[in-house]
């Protein structure tokens, strides 16, 4: 009958008890210590071969090595990590596998620590027998005898370079991402669940700094919120994104407000606790990007107001007009009533010749009042400022302004313009009246009679680097035949359903591009409306 492990261990233990009190002559002292500091428990030993075979199998690499660093011991790991055999490694240093970059002090560090008796731990850049390098992170322990004196070194061993190629790698990309987030030319942070900043840049500090250390984030969703109508909480609620919000910021003082287009998305990351390992807990976080649209929304006010002054100045133009008009047929009417009564006279063959020629003396006086009240009435032309243009914004600011007209009369425009063109110099006033005299028309065309649909086509194009050209061509039916120059002559007009037109468009048109050393050519393609290409001087600056 085999005993049972309990009594097994029990004699083990009395075995080695009396071969502790009758030792042999010759036994090592390091067999005794191992014997000695046998572990006991309840049952009763350890073996010390059993803690050999830990060693052996152990994951990480251990050696052994004697007070003047030679290498007395080494497991299997070790021999796999060095791609040395334990017979290679036996009474040799460590230094042979020193890579001989690790730095001196790093070394003198080593040995200072664990001849004092101190743990040591650090990382050795060392190679292997294939001379492939390797980081180690090594850990080394004095072993200490019955007199408290160094005997031996533990070395612990991990190869690290995995580890390290990732780290850094985390970190470059890390620093990367740090480095372009903080440099991007916009107001970036990322906040948790709670509306709380978890992550800035630059350029939200910044606005911090703008605000007196109020923070921005808060100032923003809520502006943000109110023009979407939720609140911070329904949009983590419902993970809804935004994007493109535009918010004014008002600073204190006389300092100019600032306008942002805000976007904001919700990431999600895994929860990084130990106690989450097992779990897929997320958290999430609202990144908030913010680009500054300041300059772009000065622009648009300033081509808005722009627009609002050549309304108002076509309007005065108009009402001018028709006051000129107005009183011209007042005052003509006196001259002319003088000639109907001098041909009545003449007619009944009442003529005397003293009275016509008084009458007519009356015409030439009261003609020529009319003509002097008529050229006084006649408004002074106010001078603009030349200035540098850009043809596509000047043609764009027209575009929006003629919106609901467009709208209103159901008309398509194609926009088609060249991405980057030279800039002009012009009187930009002038220049977008000439353009919106060039569109009325062509909107005028498109309601006559054989127009060929509703779509008005305009291009931009730069000329042999001499002349930006524009090109507005609508589905009208065309221009007369005999119509030639004559359409440029004041008050010309051949339209027939455009009632109350003054003729006046083309001549102004004509009169904007004289003064600006500028040329219309006007077409009639087979199969299409008319076209009118317009061609302006690249500035010499350009």
């Amino acid at each position: 009958m085999q005993p049972t492990s309990n009594v097994a261990k029990e004699r083990m233990a009395e075995a080695l008890s009396t071969f502790m009190k009758a030792l042999p002559d010759g036994v090592p002292q390091e067999v005794l210590d191992a014997l000695g500091e046998s572990i006991e428990i309840q049952d009763g030993i350890l073996p010390p071969k059993l803690f050999y075979e830990i060693v052996r199998q152990l994951a990480v690499a251990i050696s052994i090595a004697d007070v003047k660093g030679n290498i007395l011991y080494c497991n299997p790991t070790f021999e796999s990590l060095s791609g040395y055999t334990a017979c290679e490694l036996v009474g040799k240093q460590h230094s042979i596998l020193s890579y001989n970059k690790t730095p001196v002090e790093v070394y003198q560090d080593l040995w200072h620590s664990v001849t004092s008796g101190r743990k040591w731990n650090g990382t050795l850049l060392n190679k292997r027998k294939d001379g492939t390098p390797y980081l180690a992170d090594l850990t080394v322990a004095p072993v200490f005898n019955a007199d408290k004196q160094v005997s031996y070194y533990l070395g612990i061993h991990r190869d690290v370079t995995q580890t390290m190629k990732l780290e850094r790698k985390l970190s470059n990309q890390k620093g990367l991402l740090e480095s372009i987030i903080d440099d991007a030319p916009m107001v970036i942070c990322v906040m948790d669940e709670t509306g709380k900043v978890m992550l800035d840049n630059q350029g939200y500090k910044v606005l911090m700094a703008d605000l007196d250390g109020e923070e921005p984030a808060r100032f923003l969703l809520k502006s943000i919120c109110k023009t979407i109508e939720e609140d911070f909480k329904s949009l983590e609620t419902k993970n809804k994104n935004f994007e493109n919000v535009e918010v004014r910021v008002e600073f204190d003082g006389n300092r100019t407000p600032k306008w942002y287009s805000c976007s904001g998305t919700w990431i999600e990351s895994v929860k990084t606790e130990a106690d989450y390992y097992y779990d897929d807990v997320k958290t999430r976080g609202l990144l908030l990007v913010c680009n500054d649209i300041s300059k772009r929304r000065y622009h648009f006010e300033q081509a808005k107001t722009n627009a609002i002054k050549a309304i108002m100045a076509e309007k005065q133009m108009i009402q001018g007009i028709s006051e000129v008009i107005s009183g011209a047929i007042y005052q003509l009417q006196g001259p002319l009533n003088l000639v109907s009564a001098a041909a009545s006279m003449v007619e009944r063959g009442a003529s005397d010749p003293l009275t016509l020629k008084e009458m007519l003396k009356q015409v030439q006086q009261t003609g020529q009042e009319a003509l002097d009240k008529l050229k006084a009435c006649v408004p002074e032309i106010s001078h603009e400022v030349h200035s540098t243009i850009n043809i596509n914004e000047l043609i764009r600011e027209v575009l929006d302004i003629s919106t609901e007209k467009f709208l209103t009369e159901g008309i398509v425009v194609n926009w088609h313009p060249t991405p980057v063109v030279p800039a002009i110099v012009g009187q930009g006033n002038a220049l977008r009246s000439m353009i919106k005299h060039l569109l009325d028309n062509a909107i005028i065309a498109i309601n006559e009679p054989g127009a060929l649909g509703r779509e008005i086509t305009i291009t931009t194009h730069v000329i042999e680097g001499d002349a930006v050209q524009f090109t507005i061509q609508d589905n009208g039916p065309g221009m007369c035949e005999d119509c030639g120059h004559k359409v440029f002559e004041p008050f010309f007009t051949n339209w027939k359903k455009a009632g109350g037109r003054s003729g006046m468009g083309l001549a102004i048109v004509q009169q904007v591009l004289t003064e600006h050393d500028g040329t219309i050519d006007l077409s009639h393609p087979v199969g299409s409306g008319a076209r009118a290409h317009v061609s302006l001087p690249i500035s010499e600056n350009s």
